[in-house]
């Protein structure tokens, strides 16, 4: 039987980044017209005193969802540039991130850049 190593939550996301902005790359070049429209959006979420906030659930356009990280990082969407989607981060393991949080809703233009990086600030409402 084969052994499985199991990493971190934030190493996968990590990885996944990796493996993702990788195929972008490759694509790219073999057919540049295809994929120059194609960018990553991803961030990172903390609440009003710096600290990451895991769990948050970040829903973009309504129908991609991710939950953040440990480091509270959130990636892997892949949207059109100059495309407008509304962003939303949730609050969804109640207390257990150093208590309730309010949901924001943030609406984003993809821009010429191939990832698009937000910085979220969550305010503490419990």
């Amino acid at each position: 039987m084969a052994k499985v190593k199991i990493i971190s939550k934030a190493a996968a996301v990590a990885l996944t980044a990796i493996a993702g902005l990788a195929l972008l790359q490759a694509c790219s070049k073999e057919n540049p017209e295809s994929y120059s429209e194609e960018k990553i959006i991803m961030g990172n979420v903390t609440d009003e005193i710096g600290r990451p906030l895991r769990d948050i659930l970040v829903t973009v356009g309504g129908n991609r969802f991710a939950v953040t990280s440990a480091t509270g990082d959130f990636s892997n969407f892949v949207l059109s540039s100059g495309s407008t989607f509304e962003v939303s981060f949730q609050d969804v393991d109640g207390e257990k991130n150093y208590g309730l949080f309010e949901e924001k809703t943030l609406t984003v233009t993809v821009g010429k850049s191939w990832v698009e990086t937000l910085q979220v600030t969550l305010k503490k409402i419990k």
